[in-house]
């Protein structure tokens, strides 16, 4: 049970590091803002918000682990 909480507390961050080595730095920083960007927009939608939060974080943490 903790294993599983485990991994997917550390989803995220194992999705970040897949696009970084996937696409390389500069890539990595223009897709991360990408992906900030079009879960923001999802969050303004009322229930899409389940949807773009975790896009949010995701694109988030792309662009800090590039930089």
């Amino acid at each position: 049970m903790v294993q599983l909480l485990q991994n997917v507390a550390l989803l995220p961050f194992k999705i970040a590091l897949f696009f970084l080595e996937l696409l390389g730095r500069t890539l990595a920083i223009l897709f991360g803002c990408a992906l900030f960007g079009i879960g923001a927009l999802f969050c303004f939608g009322g229930p899409l918000i389940v949807i773009g939060a975790p896009v949010c974080l995701v694109g988030a943490i792309l662009v800090i682990k590039a930089v």
